[in-house]
């Protein structure tokens, strides 16, 4: 910006007007009962219903779930399926497979790389074994789009949109097909009798979604 204003000042008697703006825009989502060690304790015990000792085993074979969808939607749609193995810029990459391989919309790749994320180490504890806190490396997925709206836009995986029926900073239904629209292969679904506060007033509800979308054989997923 002060580069820009710089150029602004020197040029001003050239200058009508100007317009700035973001060049992105980044959404993030997390799920939040299972962002902090208790929560993820009571998603273990209740809501699995398994040992917490078991739980990465099981954790393991929903990331091979993940890695096997990934790569079963770049097959489908005959792009490129990219583990990279050092750092690089990946939007020109992705600009290159286009230049390559041209599409008017639709899957352009799918990248996966080896990212440190939040996540959580079992250890000992007073009786039990607890989860704490670690950032290891873990594999992460980009899915790259050409939207004939947005242009080129990138999902980071996995992904499930969960709204409340009483949304007050968008209508619920037309973010989930706007989202079907832009991202098909992500999951949505509209949580009735809530609004921002879905993970408290249908808490129960949010969880069944969770553990059902985490479980479910991954050729009965369906896309709203």
């Amino acid at each position: 910006m002060k580069i820009a204003a710089q150029f602004i000042g020197k040029f001003t008697r050239f200058i009508t007007s100007s317009l700035s703006c973001f060049d992105r825009v980044i959404f993030k989502g997390h799920l939040r009962p299972l962002s902090y060690a208790q929560g993820l304790e009571s998603f273990v015990d209740y809501t699995l219903g398994i040992r917490r000792k078991d739980f990465m085993a099981w954790a393991k074979r929903q990331s091979q779930r993940i890695f096997d969808h990934a790569r079963h939607l770049a097959e489908q749609a005959n792009c490129p399926f990219v583990y990279l193995q050092r750092r690089i810029r990946k939007e020109q990459l992705v600009q290159q497979f286009l230049r390559s391989h041209p599409i008017d919309q639709g899957l352009v790749c799918v990248l996966r790389c080896l990212e440190h994320c939040p996540s959580f180490r079992l250890t000992v504890g007073d009786g039990r074994p607890r989860f704490t806190p670690a950032k290891p490396k873990a594999l992460v997925f980009y899915f790259y789009y050409l939207d004939p709206d947005l242009g080129l836009i990138h999902i980071r995986v996995p992904t499930l949109f969960l709204v409340g029926e009483h949304e007050v900073i968008y209508p619920a239904a037309d973010a989930v097909q706007r989202l079907a629209d832009a991202a098909p292969q992500i999951e949505a679904a509209i949580i009735p009798d809530a609004g921002h506060d879905l993970l408290i007033v249908q808490a129960r509800l949010v969880n069944e979604k969770v553990l059902e979308f985490l479980t479910r054989p991954q050729a009965d997923r369906s896309t709203p």
